[in-house]
């Protein structure tokens, strides 16, 4: 069972990772989609500070500084 916490916690940093990744790229539509997973994740372990830090995440952005939308390339 301990190895199977330890590859959930890895999995959950990984998609935190891709998380933060998605918001810097301006990819909404996909951060959106890893928000969900990390809830999911969250659901099978005690690993709550990843799902925090996202949520936390999302809320540094000013309010003053609108997100910019994604060029088509």
């Amino acid at each position: 069972m301990l190895a199977l916490a330890s590859t959930n916690h890895a999995l959950d940093r990984l998609v935190a990772k891709a998380f933060k990744r998605a918001l810097a790229e301006q990819r909404l539509d996909v951060a959106g989609h890893l928000l969900m997973a990390l809830e999911r994740l969250e659901r099978g372990g005690p690993h709550e500070a990843t799902l925090d830090d996202a949520y936390m995440t999302m809320c540094r952005k000013p309010a003053s500084e609108p997100l910019r939308k994604r060029q088509a390339t």
